[in-house]
């Protein structure tokens, strides 16, 4: 009772390709920050029965709401579609109408996202509910590389693939991106709100993803 504000240990589950791309390269300025705090990671295929006394919190993909959980947008609204480098014999995609010469990658826990982007673009005869179904962004990014296909994947998670040009934006942003009712949500049960740790970790998460926006931003690209 008498250790500092963010001691304690905090038990989380966070999506593996979440972890791996955005929230783990992040967590030592959290450790910096708050050197008392002692993160546990709870297995993600576990992850959010809050009845569990070893899970104190966790970070979902989708819409929710998620009964029994405060919910709190964390990043992951804007999406991006994605394309390998242009290959011979591959038809171009060069406009929103094109999208109907290409295989569609699906997420399984999102199955609107192709279905929004074409309603947003009037785009018609693509089924948006076909093609290949992946379980993790991370697995579409690396099929979209191969090119299995193209995809719609949350900005945040691709900076690097796009900076190496394994996968490229094939439509300009106004066209290639759209913000999506879905996103990366922290959710925690209420009466674990004010335990010291998450409120170390809750604090830290909102502020590292609002110095992403402002870096993004000032490179002229969105991630929330």
């Amino acid at each position: 009772m008498s250790g500092p504000p963010d001691a304690g240990v905090l038990h989380l589950s966070v999506l593996p390709t979440f972890a791996a791309k955005w929230l783990i390269p992040r967590l030592p300025a959290f450790q910096a920050a708050h050197p008392r705090a002692v993160l546990q990671f709870v297995p993600s295929a576990q992850g959010y029965d809050f009845a569990r006394a070893d899970l104190d919190c966790a970070i979902r993909y989708g819409e929710g709401p998620w009964p029994g959980a405060v919910a709190e947008p964390v990043t992951g609204h804007e999406m991006t579609l994605i394309a390998a480098p242009p290959r011979e014999g591959v038809a171009p995609l060069e406009r929103p109408a094109d999208v109907a010469q290409h295989r569609l990658l699906q997420h399984v826990n999102v199955p609107r996202a192709w279905a929004q982007w074409c309603e947003r673009h009037a785009v018609t005869g693509v089924n948006p509910h076909g093609g290949i179904q992946l379980d993790q962004y991370g697995a579409i990014v690396r099929a979209v590389a191969a090119g299995l296909g193209i995809g719609l994947v949350p900005s945040c998670l691709i900076e690097d693939e796009l900076a190496r040009g394994e996968v490229i934006p094939p439509l300009s942003d106004e066209t290639g991106r759209f913000v999506a009712q879905a996103a990366y949500m922290l959710c925690y049960p209420e009466h674990k709100a004010s335990l010291p740790a998450l409120v170390s970790f809750r604090g830290w998460l909102h502020a590292a993803v609002e110095a992403s926006n402002k870096r993004a931003a000032n490179d002229g690209r969105a991630v929330r």
